[in-house]
């Protein structure tokens, strides 16, 4: 079992969860390991939130979770496409936005 800050809304203090007891509409942190940056297998689960913000690289994406691997919606390859183009978070409109792409300077 993982801490997890995944549904932090609908945890208890100090309880966590298990993988198998995420749903199939739950978001979670997939850190980008290589490959095509549009393409699911390119990522992997991550319990943490990413440390890095900006850069012309992708760092992670927060995406529904689907048996493991991200589900990656229109928005989320829009989003993943301006972040390679910018360099930083996505999405930048509206001010304040959630971001669902966060990028590193390093590959």
């Amino acid at each position: 079992m993982i801490s997890s800050f995944i549904n932090r809304r609908k945890l208890k203090p100090r309880q966590s969860i298990n993988l198998s007891t995420l749903n199939e509409m739950s978001r979670a942190w997939y850190y980008y390991i290589e490959g095509d940056p549009f393409e699911a297998s390119s990522y992997v689960y991550s319990p943490c939130r990413p440390g890095c913000r900006e850069g012309y690289n992708i760092c992670s994406i927060y995406a529904d979770y689907h048996s493991g691997l991200p589900s990656l919606s229109d928005n989320l390859i829009f989003y993943i496409a301006d972040g390679l183009e910018t360099g930083l978070p996505q999405p930048q409109v509206p001010a304040g936005a959630k971001k669902y792409v966060y990028m590193k300077h390093y590959s």
